[in-house]
């Protein structure tokens, strides 16, 4: 563990949760292997972004963009849908980057030097 989860973090953790219980739910109705592994690649990213991974970060970024693009393959109100549920990943995931890459984080200002 890195320290502790930037608070903002959680927005991208808890909207990833609920679009895990989505798919999951979605692949016990419709009987698709597709969406429960789906779910089951949610949950693994969800513990390693909790843990801080620099994978997590990138897979999820990447299945946030192509998730978009599909979602706009089947139409543009599920498109439209996928684009929101990803944005609340996304957005939060951007905002966090030094929590998973520190050592690209801004040295903090010195007001002394001139």
């Amino acid at each position: 563990m890195k320290g502790p989860i930037p608070s903002f973090l959680w927005i991208a953790i808890v909207a990833l949760g609920l679009i895990a219980c989505v798919h999951l739910g979605l692949a016990v109705q419709r009987g698709s292997v597709s969406l429960l592994a789906a779910a089951g690649c949610e949950v693994v990213l969800i513990v390693g972004l909790v843990q801080g991974r620099k994978w997590a970060l990138v897979v999820s970024l990447v299945f946030a963009a192509l998730g978009t693009a599909f979602g706009f393959g089947h139409g543009l109100a599920n498109g439209l849908g996928v684009l929101i549920g990803n944005a609340l990943v996304v957005v939060p995931l951007i905002l966090c980057r030094d929590f998973f890459y520190p050592e690209f984080s801004r040295p903090p200002a010195n007001p002394g030097s001139g």
